[in-house]
Formats: structure tokens, C-alpha cells, sequence
């Protein structure tokens, strides 16, 4: 519409190990479908003026039934696309993203259809379109997905990708997997090579113990 943007304020990344006051925030399941086009959640989260907010999974939602994804890769990649335009269209989201850094994993709803696992056919497409709206260093070299590490402070965060390398539900225990071996064995490194008081590790799926 050629109207100018309003201005981005982000305050200064602390160095690794610097200790200081922060407020970190989290949600995730932005639902429009569900829930109506207004989100007002996002203005009780800008009056607390986060440092950071994790987006940690659905934060879109696609078709829940693999037959209603498009039948080729381009139609995918627009529908994976038109579906976070419409996500980052919220108005009340807006001051958020122009005042607070803003780092994301996925879960099955934004990944695929409900409940996707490392059989999706598209999960090549879904990386391309969620690395566009949430730009970062992700994966390994031998293990694209949507998992990454980097230092707050005196925190380490993991942000996990649960759905790339993880099992159908019904394949047979016990070597069923979630993060998959590349994945893991990466977490494990990371936790045990950390300097850092506090370790923050998020997942878009609950794990109970």
C-alpha cells in the first residue's frame, strides 16, 4: 500500500556468559481458524516487553488431511506461504514483531498435516518456507531440520525440532525416536560442552517423564 513501515526497536544481544536482567516469552498454536482473525494475547505479551519471544510450534495451521495439500511442490510452497502471510497479517501481533527478537520451531500443524512424522512427503518444502519467516542457522549438514543452539547471556538455548526425523506413532518400540540419532547426539554435546548458568531447551511437543 506504500505506506511507510513504523519503526523496529530491538534492544542489544548480551554477549555470551554477560549476566544481566532479561525477559524471555513463549507461546505457541496460533490458531485464526479456531480462534477469529484478532489475537489479543499478543497485547497482553508487548506490555511485559519481552527481550525475546520463542514461537515453539503450530504457529500456523495447515490442512490437518494430507490429501488437501496441493499435489505439487510449487502449490505446497505457496499454500505453506499464504498461510503465514496470514499469521504475520495479525494486527496485534505487529508491535511485537517490531519491537522484540523473534526465534521459531514447528510442530506437526505447521511441519504438515496433523500429527506428521518423517514420512511427510513435503518436509524439504516446509524447511524452505519456515527458514524465509524465521531466518537462522538450522540443522546439520547430514540432518536438515529446524533445530538450533545459540547463547543469551549467561543462557544456552536449544530450540528442538520434533517432527523431521521423528517416527510414525505406531512403528514398533524400542528404537522409536522423536529428535532422530544426529539430532540427539548434537543436544548432548551442546548441554555437555555449555559454560552457561542456565540451560533453556524447547520443544514443540510435551515430553512427560
Amino acid at each position: 500500500d506504500a505506506k511507510p513501515l513504523a519503526a523496529l526497536t530491538l534492544k542489544r544481544i548480551p554477549n555470551p556468559g554477560e549476566a544481566g536482567r532479561f525477559t524471555f516469552a513463549f507461546g505457541s498454536c496460533s490458531h485464526q481458524e479456531r480462534f477469529g482473525e484478532h489475537q489479543p494475547i499478543w497485547n497482553a505479551i508487548v506490555k511485559d516487553q519481552p527481550d525475546c519471544f520463542f514461537f515453539i510450534g503450530d504457529n500456523i495451521y495447515l490442512p490437518s488431511d494430507p490429501e488437501a495439500f496441493p499435489k505439487t511442490r510449487d502449490g505446497v510452497v505457496q499454500l505453506y506461504r499464504e498461510r503465514y502471510n496470514h499469521q504475520r497479517r495479525t494486527p496485534e501481533l505487529q508491535p511485537l514483531l517490531r519491537s522484540t527478537y523473534c526465534f521459531g520451531i514447528w510442530d506437526d500443524h505447521d511441519y504438515g498435516p496433523n500429527n506428521a512424522d518423517r514420512t511427510w512427503p513435503w518436509k524439504d518444502a516446509a524447511l524452505q518456507v519456515f527458514r524465509e519467516y524465521f531466518p537462522g542457522s538450522y540443522g546439520l549438514p547430514d540432518a536438515p531440520g529446524c533445530f538450533q543452539s545459540f547463547s543469551w547471556g549467561d543462557v544456552d538455548i536449544f530450540l528442538l525440532d520434533d517432527r523431521t526425523f521423528r517416527d510414525p506413532n505406531d512403528a514398533p518400540p524400542p528404537d522409536k525416536t522423536m529428535f532422530g540419532a544426529a539430532q540427539l547426539a548434537w543436544l548432548k554435546k551442546g548441554l555437555a560442552e555449555s559454560k552457561a548458568k542456565f540451560k533453556l531447551i524447547f520443544n514443540g511437543n510435551q515430553m512427560l517423564s
